[in-house]
């Protein structure tokens, strides 16, 4: 059976705030290990936060420019889940 399209932009909007908890979290990491290392960004653990800093944020856009395509397919609904006033 397929997804209707709020379905579908519920599971957007999930994985979207899933994205946003995470790259949060590794953001915090990436300060800690910064300042672990005396202030310095080329330490191996903050490479390697980084670039999985780097990969969530480009799944983050990804995932959100499906969400704005959904959008404009479904133009009733607010971006992130919400809707107008005519559909409550």
């Amino acid at each position: 059976m397929r997804a209707s399209a709020d379905e579908l932009l519920q599971d957007i909007d999930g994985r979207l705030n899933s994205l946003k908890v995470r790259i949060e979290a590794l953001r915090q990491e990436l300060y800690l290990s910064i300042q672990e290392d005396g202030g310095r960004f080329d330490g191996d653990r903050t490479r390697h936060v980084s670039s999985q800093l780097d990969s969530l944020v480009i799944q983050y856009l990804r995932v959100r420019e499906k969400l704005e395509e959904c959008e404009r397919v479904n133009p009733r609904r607010h971006a992130y889940g919400g809707r107008h006033n005519e559909d409550k």
